[in-house]
């Protein structure tokens, strides 16, 4: 049933893509409103099924984590128009015609020259630094806003900006233990976004950037980094995605055992994404449990003893396999970091019978 309403929907898609849809006398029906018409006709169908949550995954037969689609606004509306407006003739060659419309697949944001007088030894704790100042200055904890508008202009942005540069410069070799990867990786993940952000003009939602988390990179010694990189393929260890292919360096640099915790740490730059924070190698598992908290108990998870029922955050659906082996364990996990013990009791007993709904994600831009 899914892949027969998938199929509906990207014949209605390509229906106004190629230019066959029935014209229309009226001269208010122009391109902006066939492209938003044709996007709620998708979505009243694919909704339905989830297929606008998320990408759909065909093999898993799930909606596999933070990968936007391209065709939901304001990105797919602007590719629809796009697509209707006059050729534009002029001297350039057909090729960079193209580059116009489609952007490189590599967005490279620390494309910089290094500062000299910061050794590779450096590097990590003057980016700490930096990022700990950021937080401070524009990071909403309780909210988990940021306000990308006050940082774009700030000495302090612009000098994580100038550091981000000598990452080209270091060795990622240095770092040893566990928890200063895992700290050291959720900080350049969320800085990184932010980064994308602000460099992108992203003003409503990442989707407005076709494929953001695969696109957006840093680059890292002579390697370059995606966010599904450090997400799927350093944090979780090459779960499930298989972002790292066999012989691909970067999977040496990945956690091992995987840290479930990491998923109410990682911030997508969207409203529905924890509040965002900064973590430190030393402090990082009573950091990790805060946000886990926060995160559960500011409507993450809500809990309904009398209609044996639970209300989810979506990152439980997206990434379940990470918090247990079925549903029991699963709310087990959370049971754990809730507030109130009548609710933590019930979980804990019941877990196994409680019907689970999962909210709506709202990729909506977390500012202010």
């Amino acid at each position: 049933m899914k892949k027969i309403i998938f199929i509906t929907a990207m014949i209605l898609m390509l229906t106004v893509l190629s230019g066959t849809a029935p014209a229309r006398a009226d001269t208010e029906f122009n391109t902006g409103n066939r492209a938003e018409n044709l996007l709620q006709s998708v979505k009243g169908i694919a909704n339905i099924q989830g297929l606008f949550s998320e990408e759909h995954s065909v093999n898993r037969r799930e909606e596999p984590g933070n990968f936007p689609q391209d065709f939901t606004a304001p990105g797919y509306k602007n590719s629809v128009i796009a697509a209707h407006q006059p050729v534009l003739r002029d001297d350039r060659e057909e090729e960079e015609l193209l580059q116009d419309i489609i952007p490189a697949d590599r967005i490279v944001l620390n494309d910089g020259k290094p500062r000299q007088d910061i050794s590779p030894e450096e590097i990590a704790v003057k980016l700490g630094t930096s990022m700990a100042a950021l937080s401070s200055l524009f990071f909403d904890m309780q909210k988990g806003r940021v306000d990308y508008e006050r940082m774009k202009s700030s000495e302090e942005y612009a000098k994580y900006i100038k550091l981000s540069y000598n990452l080209k410069k270091m060795d990622l070799g240095r770092l040893k233990s566990r928890e200063e990867k895992i700290a050291f990786w959720i900080n350049l993940y969320n800085f990184m976004a932010i980064h994308g952000v602000i460099k992108l003009g992203i003003r409503n939602s990442v989707k407005e950037v076709r494929n953001f988390f695969k696109r957006v990179h840093y680059q890292i010694g002579d390697m370059f980094f995606s966010l599904d990189d450090i997400e799927h393929g350093i944090l979780r260890g090459n779960r499930s995605y298989l972002i790292f292919r066999k012989g691909d360096r970067k999977f040496s640099y990945s956690v091992k055992q995987l840290e479930p915790r990491l998923h109410f740490a990682l911030v997508c730059a969207s409203v529905s994404c924890p509040p965002i924070d900064f973590y430190t190698s030393k402090k990082l598992d009573k950091e990790l449990d805060m946000s886990v908290k926060r995160f559960f108990n500011s409507g993450g998870a809500i809990v309904d003893r009398k209609k044996n029922h639970i209300s989810l955050s979506r990152l439980f659906k997206m990434y379940k396999s990470d918090f247990g082996k079925d549903q029991k364990e699963r709310l087990q996990f959370i049971a754990l970091y809730l507030y109130n013990e009548d609710d933590r009791k019930f979980l804990m007993e019941n877990g196994e019978k409680l019907k689970i709904e999962y909210q709506d994600y709202d990729w909506s831009l977390n500012k202010p």
